[in-house]
């Protein structure tokens, strides 16, 4: 054998060895790997490492090293699960729970945060990062207390650490201590003039102080020491936009969309909220179609398009786009929770919309944004008691969030809560003002009987802000329910001059006008308001009102067949529809408006309640009876439902299981003579016959013309 023939044999044997050998082929890998690093070409680094971690598959440092490659590469989701599979081979990896700390308290998991932040501390107690995620944690929390013990520790063990001063900073500013906010916030970047996030921290502070002008040269500067700009642009976009200079915010997220895929779909989400759809379709079409995009990254670009192309009328399209990301791990609760919306934005099925909004918490159980859906379609159901505890999850999970917080407040206050619906107010407003805010805090007291109170409120946050036009609504609301009809207009016509909330204000007005028996100048107000926008979906609603006022039913009727027409899945029109059909004598009409009605929304209680007795005059009891039981759950103890129900199982020969309610519902309305003669009827049926006699008795002294009382007297005849 020649020398070189023996040279290249021992190179393939080597070769092979290696081949056979897992952990030196994955080291070859993990070499290579940390050269793409050091040349900062991190895409080429992740398939080195991912190549490595085929051969040694329970390495926990290859996969930290393929998560700070992701990172890197700005793929966060998938940085996020490499770390967490590092935590899961090796509990001790203290850079792959760190970073997993901070970056779940950056997103709002806190229980999370604080688990791993703990299990850096068991190992290192001296941490001062993991000592700051608990800090943060705790605050976000609402426990001040225990906030202010682990930033105490992180200073003590390192005093220039600008972060821990940051956050002392924040924790003063919620004590209501500006001043030593102030001094703690300006330490912080003293201690650290280079660190971007100390004046970013600082600024964050002048903006909630009202210091705008501070804020802005914090930023500034944040933007001059800052390496990564594109964070930072983002920042300054984001002030832009909160103090009302939306348009100077696009050069910053062009910067931003420079910087990556993701900065182009936050450019995109920036021109939807502008209504500049073509431009936001632009942008997200770019993503979609860049083939160096991480994938979660461009299936966000996908949900994002679908939202944007429904807004357009594509709504086939839209659809179409959402039903391939269902299946997505990381976004499929999204596109779940976007589909419950789109429904609801189309008046749709609240069944289906119900449907996907418990597949995405089935997903993410404990995503406060998850749990707002869910809660919102419940609300939308008119089911108060299933939304409540998804809402307070959903603010448990994230308490510093005003819009659940809002929402909770107003379905307080459509439980008749109004002290809880006005503590919602003043949490919102202590922490991010706003009108939504005010008129919540209005509402609570208007509806409590606190006129006075509620304009107070209202007049105030007018006086303090002249431009929060959107709450003359408001104003027009406790005007009209002082019994003050010409100031109720005159804030409606503010609020409809405005444009603010358009339906409430036309609403209000025609209110005003009916209370002060103008019903001419309602109608003539709808006969222009429909001249101006013909399509208006509340104004054949409104039309029904004024109608309904003047003793016109049939051209009520004609409104509310109207108003079906432009909405054929609305179950509140076709219920109205049924209810004059069978006050006009047209039974069949009724039947089939109330069966439309439940077909829409099998909730409907009204609709339940009616088509009952419809179908109890039809001798199809069993069904009368199982929509009674619908009308019972969604009516709750209304005596209506509650006679139904009772009279229900008094016609299936049940009269002993229907006693109950029909007893609740002749002491709810003890002056109903229907009420009381049913009663007596099933307490006759079930052998209770003084009780029944008495009851039957009192209902004909309470009248004799009641449907019914041939009956009644009948039964009293008998011995």
């Amino acid at each position: 054998m020649t020398r070189r023939a023996w040279v290249i044999g021992a190179v393939v044997l080597l070769a092979s060895a290696c081949a056979r050998d897992p952990k030196q082929a994955a080291a070859k890998f993990v070499a290579s790997g940390d050269a793409f690093v050091a040349r900062q070409q991190f895409k080429e680094a992740t398939i080195e490492y991912r190549n490595a971690l085929e051969r040694q598959p329970r390495d926990a440092a290859i996969e930290v090293k393929l998560a700070h490659a992701y990172e890197q590469a700005k793929d966060v989701p998938a940085a996020y699960r490499h770390y967490l599979r590092a935590t899961e081979l090796d509990e001790r990896r203290i850079d792959a729970r760190a970073w997993l700390a901070e970056f779940l308290v950056r997103n709002g998991q806190f229980d999370e945060a604080r688990r791993h932040a703990r299990a850096v501390l068991e190992i290192d107690p001296k941490q001062v990062q993991a000592l700051i995620v608990l800090a943060s944690a705790e605050a976000a929390m609402r426990d001040r207390g225990a906030a202010l013990e682990w930033v105490q520790k992180a200073l003590a063990i390192d005093p220039s650490s600008a972060t821990a001063h940051s956050l002392l900073g924040a924790l003063e500013l919620g004590a209501g201590d500006r001043a030593r906010a102030k001094a703690a916030f300006v330490k912080a970047t003293e201690l650290a003039p280079s660190s971007p996030d100390a004046w970013i921290a600082l600024a964050q502070f002048d903006v909630a102080t009202g210091e705008f002008a501070a804020a802005e040269k914090a930023l500034t500067k944040a933007l001059d020491v800052a390496s990564d700009k594109a964070g930072v642009h983002r920042l300054i976009a984001m002030f832009d936009v909160g103090v009302g200079r939306a348009a100077e915010a696009e050069p910053h997220l062009k910067q931003v969309a420079e910087a990556g895929a993701s900065g182009r779909i936050l450019l995109a989400d920036y021109y939807a909220a502008a209504a500049r759809n073509s431009e936001a379709l632009a942008e997200l079409d770019r993503v979609v179609a860049d083939k160096t995009a991480p994938r979660e990254t461009v299936a966000l670009a996908h949900l994002r398009r679908a939202a944007v192309r429904h807004t357009t009328g594509e709504r086939d399209k839209a659809h179409q786009e959402l039903a391939r990301l269902f299946d997505n791990d990381q976004l499929g609760a999204d596109a779940h929770v976007l589909k419950a919306q789109l429904i609801m934005r189309e008046r749709g099925d609240l069944g289906e919309a119900l449907t996907h909004a418990r597949e995405a918490m089935t997903r993410r159980p404990n995503d406060p944004a998850v749990l707002y859906v869910l809660a919102t379609v419940h609300l939308a159901r008119g089911d108060l008691a299933e939304a409540e505890a998804p809402l307070r999850r959903a603010r448990d999970a994230a308490p510093q969030s005003p819009m659940i917080e809002l929402q909770l407040g107003r379905l307080l206050l459509a439980k008749g809560d109004y002290r809880g619906a006005g503590e919602s107010a003043k949490r919102v407003l202590a922490s991010a003002p706003s009108a939504e805010a005010v008129a919540l805090q209005a509402q609570a007291a208007r509806l409590s009987g606190d006129l006075p109170r509620a304009r107070q409120i209202v007049n105030a946050a007018l006086a303090a802000a002249p431009s929060a036009t959107a709450l003359y609504a408001e104003l027009g609301d406790v005007e009209l329910a002082a019994r003050r009809p010409d100031a109720a207009r005159a804030a409606y016509e503010r609020a409809l001059a405005a444009k603010e909330n358009t339906p409430r204000a036309r609403r209000g007005l025609i209110a005003a006008d009916l209370a002060a028996k103008r019903t001419a100048d309602a109608d003539a107000r709808i006969r222009q308001w429909s001249a101006d926008a013909p399509a208006a979906p509340d104004l054949p609603l409104l039309a029904a009102t004024v109608h309904l006022s003047a003793g016109n039913q049939q051209a009520a009727l004609a409104d509310y067949e109207r108003a079906a027409a432009a909405n054929p899945r609305s179950a509140g029109v076709f219920t109205a529809i049924g209810m004059l059909k069978a006050e006009g004598g047209d039974r069949p009409g009724a039947q089939s408006a109330y069966e439309r009605a439940l077909q829409l929304d099998a909730d409907d209680g009204v609709a339940a309640n009616n088509l009952a007795w419809i179908y109890a005059a039809q001798d199809r009891t069993g069904e009368a009876l199982g929509l009674a039981q619908v009308a019972h759950k969604a009516l709750g103890g209304k005596p209506a439902a509650l006679d139904t129900l009772g009279w229900m199982y008094y016609l299936q020969n049940s009269a002993a299981a229907g006693i109950p309610f029909l007893s609740r519902a002749a002491d709810a309305d003890p002056r109903n003579a229907v009420y009381r003669y049913h009663l007596g009827a099933a307490l006759l049926k079930a052998n209770q016959r003084e009780r029944g006699r008495r009851e039957l008795q009192q209902a004909l002294v309470l009248s004799t013309a009641f449907d019914g009382a041939g009956d009644a007297k009948r039964l009293l005849n008998e011995r």
